[in-house]
């Protein structure tokens, strides 16, 4: 899927429904043109914007941007390669691959630990390149970004430490049925360990995540702590409304026993003693906003409700991604399947442009990030012990660094992060 395009999988109905299909000719091209007996134009009107994107692409020099992928040149079966498989790994043009020999054959060092010439270039581009993903996905500070493995190292880490911390035995942690099982198994781990109870939310009949299913969910226990959900999908290409997500977690409405009348403060001296339950409910609800019912009872809206976790591998490379619009607590990418905005016209007709970051992202295998709320990760228990993490070492306990060097334990994959500025280095941006 493609920037703001609706997803094919919104608006066309199952195969089990017998749509039929058309091809025709739309601005010269072919394309394909589904109608159902039943829904009709209602199928047919989404698609015209996916077939006007198409007809109103740029013109590609298809030899040339072929030319950028050294893997494209070659034949298989007697053809040229031709390779769609992007949501796995996407290929890598030639500038990172050269940009993986420059580092080892001229800037080859450790970062963060040493004086000397080659160290301090290599922890100014590694650094560099963090700064480069705040601004990609609009994150508040540097410091909310940490460099992993991968996603699925990115969710093992919240699993590993936040969740470690804070997911009690009957908690609920609120998946749905589109996650990657990079986004299912650490929590089917955790909540194995923990006692806690996962609760998946279904797909609308037009196959798109269900947030009246997720309404139900969050009403229904007031111990749902986590919520996870792809933004996009890696199967169906649908789309998850995450903002809305985010906002219905983080505002979890809880139904109180808890008459208006008995709630009320009365500063007289002269007042009847307030009921043991009450002041359970007033400490446990002191920051909360309150509102009155018509039927006597307190809405509460818990501020500080469920933490939501995005797996953003499928959109942070095809569509603009702010976090802080999203407010999402987490969210996860992978590294190895993103492309620069200019190569995403080879397969999604034209180019993603994203706001306020001219960041080509291209990234090798071996890389991803994590980012996370600054007050979330300071509260969070280091994922590995070793050095870069630390701030002080005795034979008896240790201190820890700040965020994010507290997460990053070790030699980090440091080659790896340099290629994600190799197209802009390359085309001479100076960044």
């Amino acid at each position: 899927m493609a920037g703001g395009l609706p997803p094919l999988s919104s608006t066309v109905a199952p195969a089990s429904r017998w749509p039929v299909a058309l091809l025709g000719l739309l601005g010269g091209k072919a394309v394909l043109m589904i109608w159902h007996w039943r829904r009709g134009a209602l199928a047919l009107l989404p698609l015209a914007f996916h077939c006007a994107a198409l007809s109103l692409a740029p013109k590609l020099d298809l030899p040339s941007l072929r030319g950028d992928f050294p893997i494209l040149r070659q034949e298989v079966n007697g053809a040229p390669l031709v390779y769609l498989d992007s949501a796995a790994t996407s290929q890598k043009p030639a500038a990172v691959l050269e940009a993986l020999e420059k580092y080892y054959k001229l800037d080859n060092a450790n970062v963060h630990r040493g004086a000397h010439t080659l160290s301090q270039r290599a922890t100014e581009a590694y650094e560099r390149t963090r700064d480069l993903i705040r601004a990609f996905i609009h994150a508040e500070a540097r410091e909310e970004i940490i460099y992993t493995r991968g996603a699925s190292e990115a969710i093992n880490l919240v699993a590993a430490t936040w969740g470690e911390a804070n997911i009690k035995e009957g908690d609920v942690i609120i998946l749905s049925l589109l996650e990657h099982h990079s986004n299912l198994v650490p929590w089917q781990l955790l909540a194995k360990k923990k006692g806690a109870v996962l609760k998946f939310v279904g797909l609308t009949d037009d196959e798109q995540y269900n947030v009246e299913e997720l309404k139900s969910l969050l009403e229904e226990s007031e111990k749902v702590k986590l919520v996870g959900l792809a933004h996009v999908s890696n199967t169906l290409g649908s789309e998850a409304p995450v903002k809305e997500v985010t906002r219905l977690a983080h505002e979890v409405a809880l139904r109180k026993s808890v008459k208006t009348q008995t709630t009320k403060k009365n500063n007289s001296n002269n007042n009847k003693k307030k009921t043991h339950t009450t002041n359970q409910n007033r400490r446990r609800t002191r920051k909360a906003k309150w509102l009155r019912t018509s039927d006597g009872f307190l809405l509460q809206l818990c501020k500080a409700g469920a933490k939501v976790l995005v797996d953003a591998c499928q959109s942070v490379p095809h569509m603009p991604v702010d976090v802080q619009e999203l407010d999402c607590d987490f969210l996860v990418a992978s590294g190895h399947k993103m492309l620069g905005k200019h190569h995403r016209v080879l397969l999604y007709a034209r180019p993603a442009l994203h706001r306020g970051c001219s960041l080509d992202p291209v990234g090798p295998t071996g890389l991803g990030f994590l980012y996370a709320k600054l007050s979330i990760l300071e509260e969070m228990p280091p994922y590995q012990g070793g050095g870069e993490m630390i701030d002080e070492v005795f034979l008896d306990h240790s201190t820890f660094a700040p965020p994010p060097a507290r997460f990053e334990a070790g030699t980090p994959a440091i080659a790896e992060v340099r290629c994600v500025r190799a197209r802009r280095d390359a085309e001479g941006s100076g960044c």
